[in-house]
């Protein structure tokens, strides 16, 4: 076989083998297309986009309040979104919250029933020095009031819930409780010494 057959053979072998990468390529992205994994992306797009889109307009509100967006974290990307969207709403004073409602298309009783049946885990309150107890995630009544507003914001929720498993709640719960114990063992600390160095 002379050099230039070897090369002419190397070339085609490659053109062969581009055209059957190409193919099992397509062959995935059709696979991909006709299963549930992409309705399933494609809800999680939707909500995401919403969520992104609400959380914007409340920023916008708080900036012009001059408060600071603090962010839920630790249950899912997307109920991470929402109940930070939620817990924003709620503590928007009264005069901001009614348009704010508005823009985003979420009820207030839905906000506050979403907020109940998530619980909080616990933490410590700088305000009044005591460590507030935690409240339990309440999975049935969340998935109950995720799915009211699936129909509200027009978004696929309820399917978030398979994040939140029992082991990641426990851990988040234990977490916090150990967090706020140490602030709130510190804080007394600090109390006591600055109290020793007044009577000194």
């Amino acid at each position: 076989m002379t050099k230039k057959q070897l090369q002419d053979k190397i070339n085609k072998l490659k053109v062969q083998r581009k055209a059957e990468l190409e193919a099992i390529k397509q062959s995935r992205t059709l696979a991909y297309y006709e299963s549930d994994k992409y309705l399933e992306d494609s809800a999680k797009e939707d909500a995401l986009k919403v969520l992104t889109t609400a959380l914007d307009n409340v920023e916008v509100t708080y900036k012009e309040l001059d408060r600071k967006l603090i962010g839920k974290f630790g249950y899912s990307v997307i109920l991470d979104k929402l109940l930070t969207l939620a817990s924003s709403v709620k503590f928007t004073p009264l005069a901001e919250k009614s348009a704010l409602l508005s823009i985003i298309g979420i009820s207030e009783i839905s906000i506050e029933e979403l907020l109940d049946a998530v619980g909080n885990t616990s933490y410590y309150s700088k305000d009044s020095h005591v460590v507030v107890p935690s409240a339990p995630f309440i999975r049935n009544d969340v998935a109950k009031v995720l799915a009211k507003l699936e129909v509200e914001l027009n978004i696929e929720l309820v399917s978030e819930l398979k994040y939140v498993t029992e082991s990641k709640l426990e851990a988040m719960y234990e977490r916090s409780a150990n967090v706020a114990e140490e602030m709130y063992v510190n804080t007394e600390s600090m109390i006591i010494k600055d109290s020793i160095n007044y009577e000194e």
